[in-house]
């Protein structure tokens, strides 16, 4: 069983009072010796001079060693948040000693870091770093994850393969991603909306489908068709509102979901009949052009080719 002692959002600002029997005595019941205390609460204070404060804070082994790590996020203070901080988010890794704390490693985000996590997500007894990561915005691609584990000696981002496309320069940020095990074998999936259609046709965040990657030989790899389980649910939910809105254009985005999920189940051609079966029946195609009196809307036969264009049959 792994020792995990998780201390709690702003837990550690009492650190800064110079004097309390009672706090060293809680402290040291969770086994956290004066001189960590100390050494941590000169950090944070560091850190609070730039303009930061600590938001997080895990104390735990990452591979099952004696050697424990203390993991912590800061952000900037939100009075100073506009103050031309250069960065939004630090993750700060440091190895806890017997006589108090050394840094590690070091990690800026360009983006507020909304939450961390530490947990074995590969079954292989080593805990990974999970820190999620808010560009502050609606749309899917400016909230995901980034994901840490130790190799040869270094905190290094998990590879995904292939590499998920962003915007960003930061390659170990996955957008609009999450983890979850889908098939109950103790190893996370990895859960990666495919944003191809974001803020196009009829809604901003509707049109999608979430790709899965699954874990070999040590790397995310991409593997849809291995959890046609996953998929049928997802296409059973979008049928049922396409029933329910048969004649709405928003449904156009139900249709093209759809697609999408039979395109990643890997039976595209049994998709693209659902597809067109919808979008091409005369009910739907009446308030689509209705809809096109209104507002400036692409016609249906462009937007199949372009469906067809990024998901081939």
């Amino acid at each position: 069983m792994k020792r995990k002692r998780r201390i709690w959002r702003y837990f550690f600002f009492i650190l800064l009072i110079p004097f309390g029997c009672l706090l060293v005595l809680q402290y040291a019941q969770a086994g956290i010796n004066v001189q960590i205390l100390n050494s941590f609460s000169d950090e944070i204070q560091e850190w609070e001079n730039k303009g930061y404060e600590l938001d997080e804070v895990v104390i735990t082994d990452l591979m099952c060693l004696q050697e424990e790590y203390m993991i912590s996020i800061f952000s900037p203070i939100e009075t100073d948040i506009l103050a031309g901080k250069p960065y939004y988010g630090i993750l700060k890794i440091y190895v806890v000693q017997e006589d108090g704390i050394a840094p590690f490693f070091e990690k800026e985000f360009d983006y507020r870091l909304r939450d961390l996590e530490v947990r074995d997500i590969d079954d292989d007894f080593n805990n990974e770093i999970i820190v999620e990561w808010s560009g502050g915005g609606t749309y899917w691609m400016v909230n995901g994850i980034a994901i840490f584990e130790m190799r040869d000696g270094c905190i290094v981002p998990v590879k995904v393969i292939p590499p998920i496309i962003s915007w960003s320069e930061d390659s170990s940020l996955i957008p609009s991603a999450y983890l979850a095990d889908l098939d109950g074998d103790r190893v996370c999936e990895l859960l990666v909306v495919d944003t191809t259609f974001e803020n196009t046709y009829i809604s901003a965040r509707g049109i999608k489908a979430w790709r899965v990657f699954s874990w070999e030989n040590g790397y995310y790899q991409e593997n849809c068709s291995s959890f046609p389980f996953y998929y049928e649910k997802k296409i059973d939910e979008l049928k049922k509102k396409l029933v329910l809105y048969p004649a709405a254009p928003i449904s156009l985005v139900f249709a093209m979901s759809l697609y999408l999920n039979y395109y990643y189940k890997g039976e595209a051609k049994e998709g693209f009949k659902e597809f067109t079966k919808f979008i091409f029946n005369e009910e739907f195609m009446a308030s689509w052009e209705a809809e096109r009196k209104l507002v400036e809307r692409e016609p249906l036969s462009d937007i199949v080719e372009d469906l067809l264009s990024k998901y081939p049959l």
